[in-house]
C-alpha cells in the first residue's frame, strides 16, 4: 500500500512572496530568515557582476538557493495514520545504519492520545546531502506553526535509503487547541518550498555556479532517460 500518493507535477511559486510573522516573534525574522535574506542578495550581486559567481551564459539569471522538494498530502483514516505513524516512519533499512529510523517531534504518548482520523503528511527532500534534515525539520515546523497559527502535535522521520535522504513529518488533525487542522492552499504551493528552500540556504549557504552549471549538464541526459523509460 502506498502512503503517499503526490502529485508528479511541482507546484509553481512566486519569487516575490511576502511571508508574514506574527506576534510570537515580535514581527522580526528568526536568525535562518536573515541568513538567508542576506545570502540571496549577495546571490544577486554575483549574478549582475557585483561578485565573482557572474551570470548564466543563456542571460537568465539562476537561484542560487538551495534546492529542496516538499509536498503534502491529506488522509482521513485512522488506519492509515497509524500505519504511517507505527510502521511506515520507522520501518527497518531506513536509517543511515540500515536499521530503523528513529521518531522526533513532539511528546510521542501525547500525540497518541490525541490521534484522529485526519493526518497531514509533509515529504521534505534537500538536494544537498550536507543539510541537516532533524534540524531543518524543527525550523520549518516552527515557522509553519507562525504561518498558520496551529499548535501541532507532530512527528517525523529521516531517511536515507534513496538516492536523496529526506524526511517524512506527519500532523495530527486536530491540534493542541483542539482545531481542526486545515492548511491553505497558498501556503503549500507558495510558502512551503519557499522557506525550506531558505532554511537550507541559512544551514550552508547559496549553490555555486559550477553546481548549477554542473546540474544544467545532467538535465538532457534526465530527460532522455524520462522519455525511454
Amino acid at each position: 500500500m502506498r502512503h503517499f500518493l503526490f502529485e508528479e507535477k511541482d507546484y509553481k511559486y512566486k519569487p516575490y512572496f511576502a511571508r508574514r510573522f506574527n506576534n510570537q516573534n515580535g514581527g522580526k525574522q528568526d536568525s535562518v530568515m536573515a541568513l538567508a535574506k542576506l545570502l540571496r542578495k549577495l546571490g544577486n550581486r554575483s549574478k549582475n557582476g557585483g561578485g565573482t559567481g557572474g551570470s548564466s551564459s543563456s542571460g537568465s539569471h539562476p537561484d542560487y538557493r538551495q534546492k529542496c522538494i516538499s509536498k503534502m498530502q491529506y488522509s482521513n483514516s485512522m488506519e492509515a495514520h497509524r500505519v504511517q505513524l507505527e510502521k511506515y516512519l520507522v520501518r527497518e533499512g531506513t536509517d543511515r545504519d540500515g536499521n530503523r529510523a528513529e521518531l522526533y517531534g513532539t511528546d510521542i504518548n501525547e500525540y497518541q492520545e490525541n490521534m484522529v482520523e485526519r493526518n497531514i503528511r509533509i515529504f521534505l527532500s534537500p538536494q544537498s546531502d550536507r543539510i541537516d534534515l532533524k534540524e531543518m525539520t524543527k525550523q520549518f515546523m516552527k515557522v509553519l506553526e507562525q504561518r498558520t497559527g496551529y499548535n501541532f502535535y507532530w512527528q517525523a522521520a529521516n531517511h536515507y535509503n534513496t538516492a536523496h535522504q529526506h524526511s517524512h513529518i506527519l500532523i495530527n488533525g486536530v491540534d493542541r487547541n483542539g482545531k481542526e487542522i486545515d492548511i491553505p492552499r497558498d501556503i503549500v504551493r507558495t510558502f512551503m518550498r519557499e522557506y525550506v528552500r531558505d532554511i537550507c540556504t541559512g544551514m550552508i549557504g547559496n549553490r555555486t555556479q559550477q553546481e548549477i552549471e554542473f546540474e544544467r549538464s545532467k538535465e538532457p541526459e534526465a530527460s532522455i532517460k524520462s522519455q525511454s523509460a
